[in-house]
């Protein structure tokens, strides 16, 4: 079978669904990825989570947000699991034992040669009972909590108790242990190779030798030892020598053929969902560990019902500090309370202010919270959304001939159009294109209708009048250092939006206050 690249055996088939990462069997998985992928930058931060992973084939469980707050706790509570550095270490050992398997198959299948091709196969098998073996006997004696690596702990103790696994597990110990008893001797003689059986008088010419010798030996002796180079493909010669220790030991090389044939599907379907499936936590947890090595805090949010508020302490854009953590930058944590009736939140402030990077921070902790993670946050209370829409500024395509307006009411009436009250609505800067009084009047309309619908949104805007249209709005204005107007703080505090922050900066930068200009036309 293929599990995404990766080259597996055909694997057996179960009669239960083991997977750590749905309790019950999906319908499937949507296979496009998010429209707003792109405008919260969450493509850069699968890629980074996923460095090293390609074969495993992940970025459809990222894309994939789940609906229902029973299955976010199912992935919450692997988790939490993995906390255990025990739990941790056994199924990365599992893993790394997969993926050992998984390269001996890839090299007995580009073997040309039988008996080299059947000796790979032997050591996958050898691989796959260390993979299977370790990880059932460390969840044996290891406290889990999550239902999901019960279940695999189940599974594992039935597998393994079955008579198809007792006898691949048998034979595969039997074959390998009937090989290493085979010993021959090689004699050489100009361009012929003779291959018989060993004598019981041989002794061990190599000591011999060294014992002759040890008396002429001065000190430590320089090396003159050549390092061969090794190919995957056996020579004809070693074909040749091969053949004949076959022929001198037809048990243990029959055994082996056979073998190879009774086990050609060796790989459990649940064993190989879970070798794959189980990187998708392994992944983020050491994306998380680089985060919060670096100060930086992560935590389990609390799912909550559409209408029971929203809660985000000391959050911060996750794709913007994976950057900052390898540039070793210091990032700005904010926050967001939302309550009641409260459904629209209005960002303003001056540019460079970090209003795009609050928005962005929002939706993202909203889709990582929907993936059964944990988000970049202090403390998160969240809920589920059935939608995320984004609507963030474009540069005009000069193939389309409608202009850049009409392409904004066209994209938010398309987003609007498929939006409930479990819906999130991130809108950035909308119809910057047209007068400051049109664009007033058309956001206006946009947030109304948002408002109608009950869905939460948060929109950065340069509008300072939006943030007082409602009562169930709450206003977050970017502020700026007072001591140096050039500053930006990057933190947003919850207060109305007079307007005038900026310009009374601006005003005390270049000495244009009433208090100044007063003292001035005094002298």
């Amino acid at each position: 079978m293929t599990v995404g690249s990766i080259v597996a055996p055909a694997a057996i088939r179960t009669s239960r669904y083991v997977s750590v990462l749905f309790a019950d069997e999906p319908a499937g998985i949507v296979p496009d990825r998010p429209d707003y992928f792109t405008d919260l930058n969450l493509d850069q931060l699968i890629r980074s989570v996923l460095t090293g992973r390609d074969s495993y084939d992940l970025a459809e469980f990222f894309d994939a947000r789940l609906t229902e707050s029973a299955d976010v706790g199912y992935r919450q509570a692997v988790l939490r699991d993995l906390e255990d550095d025990c739990v941790a270490g056994a199924l990365t050992g599992f893993a790394e034992r997969m993926s050992a398997m998984r390269d001996c198959l890839r090299r007995s299948r580009k073997l040309r040669y039988r008996l080299q091709r059947r000796l790979w196969w032997l050591a996958a098998a050898d691989n796959y009972r260390a993979a299977v073996d370790g990880l059932a006997d460390c969840l044996a004696v290891t406290p889990t909590a999550s239902d999901a690596l019960a279940t695999v702990r189940d599974h594992l103790v039935d597998y393994r108790a079955g008579q198809a696994y007792v006898d691949f597990e048998t034979g595969a110990e039997r074959v390998a242990e009937a090989l290493r008893r085979v010993s021959y001797r090689l004699q050489i003689h100009g361009d012929r190779v003779q291959v018989s059986r060993p004598t019981d008088d041989e002794g061990d010419y190599a000591a011999d030798v060294a014992a002759t010798f040890e008396r002429f030996r001065i000190g430590a002796a320089t090396s003159y030892r050549v390092k061969l180079p090794t190919y995957p493909e056996m020579n004809h010669v070693e074909e040749a020598i091969a053949d004949r220790v076959a022929l001198l030991f037809p048990e243990p090389f029959d055994d082996l053929a056979k073998f190879c044939i009774a086990h050609e599907a060796f790989v459990d379907d649940a064993v190989a969902r879970l070798d794959r499936e189980i990187q998708f936590y392994l992944a983020w947890r050491e994306f998380t560990q680089r985060l919060t090595t670096a100060g930086l805090p992560v935590c389990y949010p609390e799912i909550v019902g559409a209408d029971e508020g929203l809660e985000i302490v000391g959050g911060y854009d996750v794709a913007l500090a994976d950057q900052f953590v390898r540039d070793r930058r210091t990032l700005v944590p904010n926050s967001l309370q939302m309550s009641g009736t409260q459904r629209v939140v209005v960002v303003t402030g001056p540019n460079q202010g970090g209003k795009t990077t609050y928005a962005r921070m929002i939706a993202q902790l909203h889709h990582l919270a929907a993936l059964g993670l944990t988000v970049p946050a202090e403390r998160a209370a969240l809920a589920l959304p059935d939608m995320i829409g984004t609507h963030f500024e474009r540069g005009e395509n000069l193939d389309d001939l409608t202009g850049k307006l009409d392409d904004d009411l066209v994209r938010i009436h398309s987003l609007l159009a498929g939006a409930t009250e479990r819906s999130l609505v991130i809108l950035n800067e909308i119809f910057t294109s047209t007068t400051a009084d049109d664009a007033l009047w058309l956001s206006s309309q946009v947030l109304d209708r948002i408002r109608e619908l009950g869905c939460r949104s948060a929109c950065v805007t340069f509008l300072d009048e939006l943030a007082a249209r409602a009562e169930d709005t709450i206003s977050m204005v970017a502020e700026i250092d007072p001591a140096d107007t050039s500053r930006r703080t990057l933190r947003l505090v919850g207060r109305p939006a007079d307007g005038k922050a900026y310009a009374t900066a601006l005003a005390a930068r270049y000495g244009l206050t009433t208090d100044v200009l007063e003292r001035r036309l005094g002298r």
